[in-house]
């Protein structure tokens, strides 16, 4: 009886030794260091490994520190390495040591974003504006400012996300794309003949646009009264 027993408690044990080693060889194959090459689609959110079917129509060889950090997920049908603990700590250090230069880039962009003037791209068939960089931008780039973007209706790419246009840019436009409008206006203003034109009478003195601003009837009776005998520029 007690050999019987002894038998059964070296076949366990010689079971749960072998089971063991495979949870010990998975946990091994499925953590790896940051430098493990994966693989990335144009389109796609995942990454891969090599021969995963879903590389079959593009295939992007990058680290798997670079895919994490910039938000892809582990493929779930290949089954890919993931981060291990010691590589990701190592990342989290190192962007904590990285964060005072990381605050003065983000004021950086949020000053540049203050001006709609910032560099953005749209691509033909979507309906939102990217950093440059932005895998979205694989098939069609198209360069724009910020503020002709957001004007357009465009929005900002959730993925790479580029910067958003601050809240005194966007109330600036509509009143600078007003006044542009009441400018444009004296283009065609009644009064204007072969020796005066209001619009030309406004670009080319400024003092006037301070003084009198683009209101056709003054700008006449300016030239008229003064502007004539002075010489101004009216045509």
């Amino acid at each position: 009886m007690k050999l019987l027993v002894k038998r059964n408690l070296a076949v366990i044990t010689a079971f749960l030794m072998v089971v063991g080693t495979f949870i010990t060889g998975d946990i091994k194959v499925s953590a790896a260091g940051g430098d493990t090459t994966v693989y990335l689609t144009k389109t796609g959110e995942k990454y891969h490994s090599d021969g995963c079917s879903s590389l079959s129509k593009s295939k992007i060889a990058t680290t798997l520190q670079d895919a994490v950090d910039k938000g892809y997920e582990a493929c779930k049908k290949c089954k890919p390495p993931k981060l291990d603990s010691t590589s990701q700590a190592a990342a989290l250090q190192a962007n904590a040591v990285a964060a005072p230069a990381k605050t003065t880039a983000t004021t950086t962009t949020s000053t540049a974003a203050s001006n709609g003037d910032t560099v953005v791209y749209t691509t033909k068939t979507g309906t939102k504006y990217h950093a440059d960089g932005c895998r979205s931008l694989g098939k069609s780039k198209i360069q724009t400012t910020l503020q002709s973007a957001v004007d357009k209706g465009y929005e900002a790419c959730k993925v790479c996300k580029p910067p958003k246009l601050a809240t005194a840019s966007t109330a600036q436009a509509p009143q600078t794309n007003a006044a542009n409008g009441v400018v444009e206006a004296l283009k065609t203003y009644k009064g204007n003949t072969d020796e005066f034109n209001a619009y030309a009478y406004y670009t080319n003195n400024v003092d006037l646009q301070t003084a009198i601003g683009a209101d056709g009837d003054k700008l006449l009776k300016h030239y008229n009264e003064y502007g004539k005998a002075e010489g101004r520029v009216a045509k």
